[in-house]
């Protein structure tokens, strides 16, 4: 427990301060943003990729609350490997638009 709170709040004060961030971020970029550009498609799209992402935290986030298992060093090497290695696939897949 994370200062006295239940992991439920954790999480979701967690989740809260990543997307207020990634929205302020996302505001500032639309700024300078051409006067050609659909805003509102640009909006849709970006509000539409992080409600995918911020339910696969809760979930995700809610699943490692419930499920508790042991795992052996090596497996936990191997499980960060392979997540930081996913990681870097949707980074570079998103970054091409999706395609």
């Amino acid at each position: 427990l994370w200062l006295g709170l239940p992991m439920g709040w954790t999480i979701v004060g967690t989740l809260g301060g990543l997307l207020t961030w990634d929205l302020s971020e996302f505001t500032r970029r639309l700024r300078f943003a051409a006067p050609s550009d659909e805003l509102n498609t640009l909006e849709r799209a970006h509000l539409a990729r992080l409600t995918i992402i911020a339910t696969l935290g809760v979930l995700i986030g809610t699943a490692a609350m419930l499920i508790q298992f042991q795992l052996t060093f090596e497996w936990a090497v191997l499980l960060v490997l392979v997540t930081a290695l996913g990681i870097t696939q949707l980074v570079a897949w998103l970054r091409r638009g999706g395609e």
